[in-house]
């Protein structure tokens, strides 16, 4: 018999865990602000793993992450939820709640704190979409 027994604890654990990331991500998607959305293809290049919940397809990294957009790196010092498809390393879509809308620059936007971006933009009530989407 190769069955592992799991004790009445170490469920609890489990349970009190599941139950403090969950409680992480609704109070992330609560947070009063712009919800920008940047939507593209994104390479992770650092974050904290002490302070990451994962949770399915997202991340929610609750400090900082830097990614790559178009080769370019940018620092997100702030909590981030990034959502991927298969490698955590390679994300579909970074959100972020801002208290300032972006700005239009001459080919972007600048994202205060974050930096210039190349892409389309979106507004829907309070989510704003940045599409970095590469035309080929």
């Amino acid at each position: 018999n190769n069955e592992i027994a799991i004790s009445k604890e170490t469920k609890q654990i489990l349970h009190f865990v599941q139950n403090e990331r969950d409680k992480d991500f609704k109070q992330f998607y609560k947070e009063k602000g712009y919800h920008l959305y940047i939507v593209g293809n994104m390479k992770l290049n650092m974050f904290n793993p002490m302070t990451v919940n994962l949770s399915g397809n997202k991340a929610l990294h609750k400090t900082f992450l830097s990614v790559s957009i178009h080769n370019k790196t940018y620092m997100i010092d702030q909590p981030v939820l990034a959502s991927f498809e298969e490698d955590f390393k390679n994300m579909t879509q970074v959100h972020i709640i801002m208290n300032e809308k972006p700005i239009e620059t001459n080919n972007g936007w600048n994202v205060v704190g974050i930096g210039d971006i190349e892409a389309e933009y979106e507004e829907e009530e309070n989510s704003i979409f940045l599409l970095c989407i590469l035309t080929l």
